[in-house]
């Protein structure tokens, strides 16, 4: 089956869903992410590693809600 998976990298969290062509929702999952936040600087950092882990975490579970099963590699 071909399918479409959409991301969405927030502020917060990861979030994930897997599409059929039809439009209808096979799967969705989010996956939070720390912010480092430093008031007294005026700051706020993400560790890009933070998301690219939260995505995988995110794509594998939108994959099993879906019934789907990723490719190895």
């Amino acid at each position: 089956m071909t399918a479409l998976l959409g991301i969405d990298l927030g502020t917060s969290r990861t979030k994930v869903v897997l599409l059929s062509t039809e439009g209808e929702a096979l799967g969705f999952a989010r996956a939070e992410h720390a912010t480092d936040v430093d008031p007294a600087a005026g700051r706020a950092e993400q560790d890009p590693a933070a998301w690219w882990a939260g995505l995988g975490v995110a794509v594998r579970a939108a994959m099993r809600d879906g019934g789907g099963t990723l490719p190895d590699g």
